[in-house]
């Protein structure tokens, strides 16, 4: 199933009233689906969408001074019938919170979007709530593919939070198929942001305090999984908060047609697993941080 060896370790603006359904699925996280609602949709650049508040807001700059609310927010699940001008990603809105921005080329193809947060005053084991900081780091746009590491990520947790453009862009000399991938994946003691035919985004997260020395993750490397059917990872809520950190699209022809493609985690009593749609025409990652840290 794993194409990539991943390594286990010990360690804008328009705004409209959009349907979000916040489930508190644990003591130290939240998930929602994103849905930008009939009647509610705005045009947004060369699309239509709408942002939808979520209610984490990043920490220091852009967070307010009230750290109660400071958190991360990353990608739990995506779903979308890709093509310019895609837009499905986790932004900061003007009012400092986190929020879910979707924009598709018409109404009836904007995506959807699965989010997760979890505040800082969730973890176990680290500095104080007011120690937190936030860092946002260039967007990475790979035409012809390609990847760097994050500048800022040393000590900070780099959430992936998205992309824009056409994950399903037509490549007529590879293989006649439809390809594209983000993601922004740890490898220790970077997180590398990469991208083909679409930008990707990332929010980095950690602690001034000096006796901070970076969080432990569940597993690092860069690579993906193409799970053929919904998989376990074998952990839950109650001691992970997991995200998607890449989805990737591999729709060879005449195996796979352009169209509706998903990816990414799901939460069932608790624990987590992963799942991607068409099953082998598309890859997904995770990662995970344990909220005892």
């Amino acid at each position: 199933m794993s194409r990539f060896l991943i390594v286990p370790v010990a360690a804008m603006f328009f705004f409209c009233l959009a349907f979000i359904v916040p489930v508190r699925a644990s003591a130290g996280v939240t998930t929602g689906k994103a849905i930008c609602p009939q009647g509610k949709i705005e045009k947004m650049g060369n699309g239509v969408g709408c942002v939808i508040q979520l209610p984490v807001r990043p920490p220091g700059h852009g967070g307010g001074s009230n750290p109660n609310d400071w958190g991360m927010c990353g990608v739990l699940n995506l779903s979308a019938n890709f093509g310019p001008p895609t837009v499905a990603r986790i932004i900061v809105d003007p009012s400092g919170y986190y929020a879910v921005e979707l924009v598709g080329f018409t109404a009836s193809v904007i995506p959807t979007l699965d989010w997760t947060c979890v505040l800082f005053s969730d973890f176990k084991r680290v500095p104080a709530v007011s120690e937190a900081r936030s860092v946002v780091p260039p967007s990475y746009d790979g035409h012809g593919g390609g990847s760097e590491n994050i500048a800022a990520s040393p000590k900070n947790a780099c959430i992936w939070a998205g992309l824009s453009g056409n994950l399903e862009t037509i490549i007529p000399t590879q293989d006649n198929g439809a390809f594209g991938y983000a993601y922004a994946q740890y490898v220790g003691p970077d997180t590398v942001i990469g991208s083909q035919n679409v930008t990707t985004y990332a929010f980095c997260s950690g602690y001034a305090a000096a006796s901070w020395t970076g969080w432990k993750y569940f597993h690092h490397g860069v690579g993906y999984y193409d799970p053929l059917h919904v998989t376990s990872i074998g952990v839950n809520d109650t001691h992970y908060w997991c995200y998607m950190d890449r989805i990737q699209a591999n729709l060879l022809y005449p195996n796979y047609s352009v169209g509706p493609i998903s990816a990414g985690l799901s939460l069932s009593g608790g624990n987590y697993s992963m799942d991607a749609t068409p099953a082998g025409g598309v890859y997904v990652n995770y990662n995970c941080l344990p909220l005892e840290q």
